[in-house]
């Protein structure tokens, strides 16, 4: 598995304002040839019970490469995600 999904990865994380986040992810097998990358973002939506900040989030994420999960790590793929995320932490 590691031939395909490496030993390690980069994450980079951008707050644009207080409803918008940003999100980069490279993953790679140095010197096979296998990476991955990841960008998503994040969306609040509503607001919470005393007026503050929700945490209640759309949540969108586009990958390619390898690894996505580990029924498939073997496998080149690039995937569309769109989904809530019902928790901040």
């Amino acid at each position: 598995i590691q031939d395909y999904i490496g030993r390690g990865e980069v994450k980079l994380g951008w707050n644009v304002n207080d409803q918008n986040y940003l999100g980069f992810t490279a993953r790679g097998a140095l010197g096979r040839g296998k990476s991955s990358g990841r960008i998503e973002w994040l969306r609040t939506l509503g607001e919470g019970w005393n007026g503050g900040k929700s945490n209640l989030r759309l949540h969108v994420q586009l990958f390619s490469g390898y690894g996505d999960s580990l029924v498939d790590y073997n496998y080149k793929r690039t995937v569309l995600s769109v989904g809530f995320s019902l928790l901040d932490f």
